[in-house]
């Protein structure tokens, strides 16, 4: 029986065949892998900076028509954008959470003003609890997400209904995994 579980959670991370995709970004850690959409985005949101923002830098080249009042990065962990990479963002001292304060936002208000987001985010595990709290309308307004999930093993060895397959199982009423 556990086996059986064990399964059916990984067939929440089956990768389907698309075969319009491109990387962006550098060949290790801080490139990654989209797919190429017909539909022109209105937003592009990074969560999670960190150091190396080459992602950023190539997605907003190719996407040129976006605006900096329509480009944002949030990170509350480091006290400046990397702008090396690019000048074409709004940088937000905050990080992505399930609720708002003077450090956190949950990206509500920003979510609810655009129709085709282009959404990267990496927040250190936070990403369950905060896509979790996402409702499904707020979530349509999302056109693709490339993300770095963390402790991902732990969540589909056990038996348990846990965040990180709750997670994955929300996620898979809207999107396709394609790498």
């Amino acid at each position: 029986k556990n086996k059986y579980i064990y399964m059916y959670n990984l067939e929440l991370l089956k990768v389907y065949q698309y075969k319009n995709k491109k990387r962006y970004g550098k060949k290790k850690d801080g490139g990654y892998v989209i797919g190429l959409l017909k539909n022109k985005y209105d937003c592009y949101i990074s969560c999670g900076v960190g150091a190396d923002e080459s992602f950023t830098r190539d997605f907003l080249k190719e996407h040129n028509y976006l605006s900096k009042n329509d480009c944002y990065a949030f990170d509350g962990t480091i006290n400046d954008y990397p702008y090396k990479y690019t000048k074409n963002i709004t940088f937000i001292k905050k990080n992505i959470n399930n609720y708002n304060n003077k450090f956190n936002t949950d990206l509500t208000e920003i979510i609810k003003k655009y129709k085709n987001i282009f959404l990267s985010i990496d927040i250190e595990g936070g990403e369950y609890d905060w896509l979790l709290s996402l409702d499904n309308e707020l979530l349509n307004n999302i056109s693709q997400i490339v993300i770095e999930f963390h402790n991902i093993c732990s969540g589909f060895k056990s038996n348990k209904d846990n965040n990180i397959i709750k997670t994955f199982k929300k996620l898979s009423n809207k999107f396709t995994l394609i790498h």
